[in-house]
Order: C-alpha cells, then sequence, then structure tokens
C-alpha cells in the first residue's frame, strides 16, 4: 500500500483498537428479516450477524473437510457474518456429485456451529443457468440461440437454420456450439425457455432444498448473472438475443407474426420503432415467465430467500441485451442485488434499479456484490469508500468478492482481491467489517423515504441502442447524478411496473408500496400510454411533474402529438442543471447542506420510529468538506455516529440551527434526531478539527523492523523437453502454461528452471513451491530439496512468522505453509552461492484442456511462479532476459534512499 493509505491505516486500526470487538456477550440477538423500525445505539455500537458482510466462499480445489471448518472459523474471527458456498474456477471435487454434497454437509454444519449464516450458489462459477454442464446434455432445445444476419447466398449449415431472407439478407437462428471452456466443455443455454430452467431447477436448487431446507441458520441462493445476452462465442455484428418460444409469445402479446418483421430488428425499416418496443418487452417477459418467476415462486415455497444479481445492469442498453427490463426481473427476488465490480463507484442507474424494486416490493434487504477485480492490493480505505456509497444507495447486505479456499494455480488470478485469510491484513480485516456492518444496520433501521420518482428509461432504449453498439441513454446518469449532488434521494418507476401498480393518491404518485411528491422525465424518447395517462392525472391532482431536456417524442414508439401536449401542458421542463433548483422550490426537502465541495457530499435519509437518521458520505478522495447541514424543523436536537468505530458525539448548533461538519476524504459521518438523539450516550461535544500545522520533521536514517520475511517471485522460467539437453529463452511461465492449454499442447517429461542471483548470502532463506509432491525432483544449485509434510516446525524459517502481534486474529497458515496451504516452504539457506543460482523442477507434465468437461483435465498440470522468502532486500533492475537478484537486508536505509527497500512485502514496517 501507498504511505498515504498506510498511515491512514495505522490511525484507524489506533482509533478502532478498543471497538475491535465483534461481537459481545452483551450484543442483542436478532434474527435475519426482523423489522428493525428503531435506531438503538447498542446495535450501532455493536452490529449483530444479521448486518455483516457474507462473501462469496470460493471453493476451488479438490475440498477438504477439515480445511473447511478451519476456514470457516477464520471468517467468524474476522468479523464475517455467513458465506455463500461458491464453486469457483479451479475445483477438482466432482460438482454436484456425492463427494460435493458432503463438503456442503461439513460446510453448512460449520458455519452453524458458530452462529453464521448458511447461503448457497446455483452455479459451477457463472453464469447462472447451465448447472455446470448438465443443462446443455440433456437437451438439445435448451442451448443457446440468436438470430444474426447474414449476406445472402452465406452458407448456412444445421443445426442453424434460415428464418427469413430478403432482397439482401438471411436472417438466421444460430444455435449455440457445444464445447465452450466457460461452460466446463458445453454451452450457454436458453433461458427464455421454460423446459430449459426446470431442468436447471431440477439440478442446482432441488439437490440442496432436499438436503438442507428448513435447517437452521439456512438463508437460501445466490443466482450469478443469467442473461439472454448474446454470448461471445455466437458473437456476430448485430446479433440479437433471441428464443423459438418469442415467437409465439410474439403472436400473442403484439398480434402479429414475429419472422416476417425481424428485419426491423437490424435497421431502420418498416414500423421498427414500434416492432423492437414490442420484441424488447416480449423477451423482458420471456425471461421473467420462463426464469425470474419460476425460480423466486420456489424458493418463496421452500421458504428460502432468492438473491444474487443479473448480468448487463450498468446502462440502459446493457439492460435490453441481457434481461430486456432488469427491474421486471428483480422483483421476483426476496433479496434483489447487484454487482458492484473494480475499484471505482458503480453506476447510480443499476444501484437505483434494485433500491427501488426494493422499496416498491416491500423487500427489507438488498445485496451488493462487491469488490471485485479491485485488484489484490485494494486498501480498507478504498473499501470503505465503495461500501458507504451502496448503502447511500440503499444498498444494506454485502457480499465480498471474495474469499478463496485456495490461491493455488490460476486461482489467485481469479478476479481478485482475495479478501481471506492469504491476506497480510486479515487479523485487522474485523476492523473494517464493524464499519461495514455498522453502515447495513443504518440502511436497514425504518425506512427509506424518496420523494422523487424518476421514469425508468429503459424503454427509450430499445429505439436509441443500436445492435451492434450498447450505449447508456440520452441525459439519463447526468440527471441521476444531479439529483444525488442536490442531496435529493428518489426511486426509479419502471414503466412495466407502473401499468400494473402506479396510481395518483391525492397529491402523491404511487407505486406499490411507494408514495412520491414529484416524478421526473430524464429526456425520455418514448412514454407508454398508461404511464403518460397516470402522469397527467397525478398532475391535475396537484402533484408535481418535471421534464428535464426534451419532452418524449412518441408514445409507445410512435408518433401521438395530441397525447405529448398533454403532457407538455401538466409538466414543467427544466435543463438538466437546473432540477435542483426547481425541486427545492416546488418540494422543499426536510434538510439542506450547503458548503463548498458538498456536491461531493451525498446523502440518504432515513425515517425511524424514534426520529431521522442520516448518512453523509465524501466521495472524493483527494478533497476535504466542511459542511452546513440545516433541518428544516427547527430546535432540532442532533447527534453525530462514527462508523468507523461506534463513537456517538453530541452536535451542537448555532443561532441559525446549523450544524457544522468536517469531512475527510472518503469519510462518512451518520446524523440522528429526535428521540434517538435525545436518548443517545454521547462520549463528547463535537467540534471541527483546528488548522493543521507542522509540529516536527522526521529525517535521518530509519531502522527497519519487518514484520514478515521478504519474498522474490521468480516469475520467468526456461522449459526443457529432452532431459536439460536444451533450454527454451527465458520466458513467463504462464506464457508457457497457457501455449500448452491452447496452441501447442504437450504431455511428457519437462524441467523448469528458475535462475536468479543473489549479490550477497542471506542469514536464512526459504523456497516456497506450489505443490511440491507433484516434482519428481526439485534441486537447488544441482542438489536435492525435499519438502516436508507441511506440519508444524516451530523454530524454523519456513516463511511465514510464528510470532503473533497482540491481538492477532491468525497469521492463516502454520509453520510449513506459506499463505496458503498449497504454497508449501523448505529452507535453502545452506544451498545458496553468490552469484548465479537456479532451481530446476522435474515433473510429468500434462496439458490443461479447457473445454474438458472433467474437472482434472481441464486444468492439468499447473506450473507456476516459484517464491523464495527470507531476510533480503531485493533490487529491482531491468535485464534481459529478467531474472531475480537480492541482496543483504540492510539495518537503515536513510531518509532520502529507499534503494535497498523490498519493492513489496505482504506486511508494512516501521
Amino acid at each position: 500500500m501507498t504511505s498515504r493509505r498506510f498511515f491512514r491505516f495505522v490511525a484507524l486500526s489506533c482509533a478502532i483498537a478498543a471497538a475491535a470487538t465483534y461481537s459481545s456477550c452483551n450484543t442483542p440477538k436478532v434474527q435475519s428479516g426482523t423489522v428493525y423500525a428503531s435506531f438503538e445505539q447498542q446495535l450501532f455500537e455493536h452490529p449483530d450477524n444479521t448486518f455483516r458482510a457474507v462473501p462469496f466462499y470460493s471453493l476451488n480445489d479438490r475440498l477438504d473437510s477439515a480445511e473447511l471448518v478451519r476456514q470457516i472459523s477464520l471468517m467468524k474471527q474476522a468479523g464475517y457474518g455467513g458465506a455463500f458456498l461458491h464453486s469457483r474456477i479451479g475445483l477438482l471435487t466432482p460438482y454436484l456429485g456425492e463427494e460435493w454434497f458432503r463438503m456442503m454437509q461439513i460446510g453448512t454444519q460449520a458455519l452453524q456451529a458458530l452462529d453464521m449464516d448458511v447461503w448457497y450458489y446455483d452455479e459451477d462459477k457463472w453464469p447462472s443457468g447451465f448447472a455446470g454442464g448438465i443443462v446443455p446434455r440433456q437437451k438439445p432445445d435448451f442451448r443457446a440461440r440468436c438470430l444474426i444476419r447474414l449476406p445472402l447466398g452465406t452458407p448456412v449449415e444445421a443445426p442453424d437454420s434460415v428464418l427469413l431472407r430478403d432482397d439482401h439478407y438471411l436472417y438466421v437462428c444460430r444455435v449455440n456450439p457445444m464445447g465452450q471452456p466457460r461452460y466446463n466443455g458445453t454451452c450457454w443455454v436458453d433461458l427464455m425457455n421454460p423446459g430449459t430452467v426446470r431442468a436447471f431447477i431440477e439440478s442446482s436448487y432441488t439437490p440442496y432444498v432436499e438436503r438442507f431446507g428448513g435447517h437452521p441458520r439456512v438463508r437460501g441462493m445466490f443466482t450469478d448473472e443469467p442473461n439472454v445476452i448474446v454470448r461471445p462465442e455466437m458473437a456476430h455484428q448485430g446479433a440479437v438475443s433471441y428464443s423459438p418460444v418469442l415467437d409465439s409469445l410474439f403472436r400473442a402479446r403484439c398480434g402479429y407474426e414475429l419472422q416476417p418483421v425481424i428485419p426491423a430488428l437490424f435497421d431502420t425499416v418498416g414500423e421498427w420503432r414500434r416492432i423492437r418496443l414490442d420484441y424488447y418487452r416480449t423477451v423482458a417477459y420471456a425471461l421473467e415467465q420462463a426464469f425470474s418467476k419460476p425460480i423466486g415462486d420456489y424458493c418463496a415455497g421452500n421458504g428460502w430467500i432468492w438473491t444474487g444479481h443479473y448480468n448487463g445492469e450498468d446502462t440502459p442498453g446493457l439492460t435490453m441485451a441481457n434481461t430486456g427490463n432488469l427491474m421486471q426481473q428483480l422483483r421476483h427476488m426476496q433479496q434483489p442485488g447487484l454487482d458492484a465490480l473494480a475499484l471505482r463507484l458503480n453506476t447510480i442507474y443499476s444501484a437505483k434499479g434494485v433500491t427501488s424494486v426494493a422499496n416498491q416490493y416491500g423487500r427489507q434487504r438488498r445485496l451488493c456484490e462487491l469488490f471485485g477485480i479491485g485488484g489484490h492490493n485494494l486498501s480498507f480505505e478504498d473499501r470503505m469508500w465503495i461500501t458507504s456509497w451502496n448503502t447511500i444507495m440503499g444498498i444494506n447486505f454485502m457480499c465480498p468478492h471474495l474469499y478463496q479456499y485456495s490461491l493455488k494455480g490460476e486461482r489467485k488470478r481469479d478476479y481478485p482481491p482475495a479478501i481471506s485469510h492469504q491476506q497480510p491484513y486479515w487479523p485487522y480485516n474485523g476492523l473494517f467489517e464493524d464499519f461495514s456492518a455498522r453502515l447495513c444496520y443504518f440502511a436497514t433501521a425504518g425506512v427509506n423515504e424518496p420523494d422523487i420518482c424518476v421514469i425508468h428509461p429503459q424503454e427509450s432504449a430499445y429505439l436509441e441502442t443500436q445492435t451492434s453498439l450498447i450505449t447508456p441513454t440520452g441525459v439519463q446518469e447526468p440527471v441521476l447524478a444531479g439529483l444525488m449532488r442536490s442531496h435529493r434521494n428518489f426511486d426509479f418507476g419502471d414503466e412495466q411496473i407502473i401499468s400494473e401498480t402506479g396510481r395518483t393518491d391525492a397529491d402523491r404518485f404511487v407505486i406499490g408500496e411507494m408514495a412520491y411528491r414529484g416524478v421526473v422525465l430524464p429526456e425520455l424518447t418514448t412514454i407508454r400510454r398508461s404511464t403518460l395517462d397516470k402522469l397527467v392525472e397525478f398532475a391535475e391532482a396537484g402533484g408535481t411533474v418535471v421534464v428535464c431536456g426534451d419532452y418524449p417524442r412518441f408514445v409507445d414508439g410512435e408518433p401521438a402529438p395530441e397525447q405529448l401536449v398533454r403532457l407538455a401542458s401538466n409538466s414543467v421542463r427544466v435543463p438538466v442543471e437546473g432540477l435542483g433548483d426547481l425541486l427545492a422550490e416546488k418540494l422543499p426537502p426536510p434538510f439542506r447542506l450547503e458548503g463548498t465541495g458538498c456536491d461531493s457530499v451525498w446523502t440518504h435519509l432515513r425515517r425511524v420510529r424514534n426520529g431521522m437518521t442520516l448518512q453523509l458520505s465524501n466521495f472524493s478522495r483527494k478533497n476535504e468538506v466542511t459542511a452546513a447541514l440545516r433541518f428544516d424543523e427547527p430546535d432540532t436536537r442532533a447527534v453525530l455516529w462514527n462508523p468507523v468505530n461506534g463513537e456517538c458525539l453530541r452536535l451542537m448548533a448555532d443561532s441559525t440551527g446549523t450544524f457544522r461538519l468536517r469531512f475527510a476524504p472518503a469519510q462518512t459521518w451518520i446524523v440522528s434526531t429526535g428521540r434517538s438523539a435525545e436518548t443517545a450516550r454521547c462520549a463528547a461535544d463535537y467540534r471541527l478539527p483546528g488548522e493543521r500545522r507542522t509540529v516536527a520533521t522526521l529525517g535521518g536514517p530509519w531502522r527497519q523492523n519487518r514484520l514478515s520475511p521478504n519474498a522474490l517471485t521468480l516469475d520467468y522460467a526456461q522449459f526443457s523437453k529432452d532431459g536439460g539437453r536444451t533450454w527454451s529463452v527465458s520466458e513467463p511461465v504462464l506464457a508457457f502454461s497457457d501455449r500448452a492449454a491452447q496452441s501447442q499442447p504437450y504431455n511428457g517429461p519437462l524441467l523448469v528452471r528458475y535462475p536468479f542471483r543473489a549479490e550477497a548470502l542471506p542469514r536464512n532463506c526459504s523456497l516456497v513451491l506450489e505443490q511440491p509432491e507433484m516434482y519428481a525432483s526439485i534441486r537447488v544449485n544441482g542438489r536435492e530439496l525435499r519438502f516436508g509434510q507441511g506440519e508444524e516446525t516451530p523454530g524454523k524459517n519456513t516463511g511465514t512468522t510464528s510470532k503473533k502481534t497482540p491481538g492477532d486474529v491468525s497469521d492463516g497458515e502454520p509453520a510449513g505453509f506459506y499463505l496458503d496451504r498449497a504454497f508449501r516452504t523448505a529452507e535453502i539457506t545452506p544451498l545458496l552461492k553468490k552469484g548465479d543460482n537456479e532451481i530446476v523442477l522435474a515433473l510429468d507434465f500434462r496439458s490443461a484442456v479447457p473445454s474438458s468437461y472433467d474437472a482434472d483435465e481441464r486444468y492439468g498440470t499447473e506450473i507456476e511462479s516459484v517464491y523464495l522468502t527470507g531476510d533480503f532486500a531485493v533490487r529491482g533492475k531491468e535485464v534481459a532476459p529478467p531474472a531475480g537478484r537480492f541482496m543483504a537486508q540492510p539495518q537503515s536505509l536513510p531518509a532520502t534512499d529507499r534503494s535497498g527497500e523490498p519493492p513489496y512485502r505482504f506486511r508494512a514496517y516501521g
């Protein structure tokens, strides 16, 4: 981590050391599903298991029962509240076989014994629907299809079929080919086909329900990225999602035949706008009726919670191609969710789709799978920033991606980070989990009351998005961001859901369980007649309807000027930049937040039985913000809550009733009013920090105190297939493995040589090797090296520290292992020499066959980088070919010269 982040982390650790306990004998016991009407100090200080993150538990190797139990205990110690038992890349235990379910039983019992929640996952890897390959192998009709357009005269071979010819093109139904590595040698499936989904439920849901249904702490099932988008293996410019079941559904819903109008899905011909609206509405309906509703009903009928997320959540265009209409699918989940990937804030569009459905259908908990592809170096501050954004949006159930059973082989590259025991910060992970749980408690207690409804732009995307290019729609995201910067919370109103549940009640626009004071149209291209009629009725009853930018040009995809005149005469038109001021005038908010930079501080207001609670989060990573907060009710009493340590501080208003707050970059505060403020036990008064000044300048030499042995990665090697008579040039180890699995398969004897250079001999040094048992011989400078069985060896330098820091949860692995049970260590200090050294491994190599249905064949022989650990420093130097080099560890480093410092290590030192 950078020095800035390191010192912030140190400050964080010191500040909350006293609050590091994530469970307490005094913590109230509550059950999942409880309605938390009040905001209670005890639960905020010591959040219950209900609010703790539940990670993906990546089961990605040949599973061992004792190791499962051990790792689950480490999750508990580090602050997690349960686990999603998740088959993942690298799994060698046969999926859905007898041994798999034996491991599921052991994992379930281990979680139950620790009072942790048990969740399952409905697929082998993802996306959900093919049951690890079982479903597409059952019946050819279950394989996915798409529509493509080919020049007239192009040969078409079975099982593909021509649906229509015109003067220039063939319109072809393409069938997904078998043999795809992503699907274990099978292929993607047709989720609009009810038969496909029945087979999926029978394979991936029923066996779990039959074994674990009704058991204590068993909560439900996660579905991951189901979709109907054209898969990459079928990709063709302009390809369109399709299923044969659409033909009859389209005829029944729309009153005309689909196949004769297929050209309108590819080009602007005929009544293309109306046809595209009809088509994608039918796609959404087909997926809902075949997949979303049956699985939601199945889980509800068995007392399980169905959660997870669909593919293509970030823009209306992606949604169109993946699900037709996302909110229409999400309403069937007992706990709707989304995916927030990478070290970034997700789109407002994706999060608000989830929380709007949850609000309107009365779903208390809303999930986010988060942190995936954020990188192994994702910091606590990074995670706090992302988590705060999610709770601002109304998400209150966090699913970290991911806890790794093993980092062996390619598993370590499975969309990191691994937020698990292999990380150097693992002893302190509970500190972050306390923060996350406090925010999730805030976002669960009481109710969210957004007073604005934004009409969802999904159907405009059907007209604006070309089939070959998936893009966002109009000014939709700037409108949403403008509302958040103006501190106005809102929900989406989906037009299909509005057609079913929307109505006017006095001067409120009602959708399901929610009632809104105002409605905003974000420059739509088209609007439904049913939506327009309900908005006019709402406006005539005294409601506020605001149009951002231009009015819609079409009604149900067709020109209807007389209807649009009705809308114009019952609404106010405003440019995007004027939306916040207009809403403040017509719909005064319950609080105001002002000050330079306050547009980077976003808010989430909730009403609880004992007052109001308000989250305020600064999403700037660079700038501090000083804000003035004022509530519309005079003489409001308020207190300030710190989610980092659970502390409560008394807020003091000035003569105007204004509270002043300071936000560090990425900092979150929570303010409560009413009875919750009056009864709060405050540690002190809150005071704005004073001006900073330099009190000392640190210079001169720094003495190191490294907390763990240093490490040098040897990731380049030479290869010999003839017993060492000839060697390849030095190249990345992974390049050889990838070539062997793709273009140049090889099966036979192999020598792998890793060169490195020692400028000085270290006091101690160990070799870390993944799966040493698979090598026929291991030689260091020509001398044989033998690895032990991995038992604990106190006093030996094995690449792990045996000394515990006070308060440590666990170093993760006992002596004899390094970071992970597959990473074994052996001391090589006596085998080293000054100058050039080499490690040579001999093995019988078998190329991976990625398209194999057999897991052992699919992953083959996994050769990887090797590591040296010990008391040395590493010097970076550009050489050709690259080779590792280390030198003696200096005892001190000049303040201005850090050339001898290790370039990285898993634990900071100072």
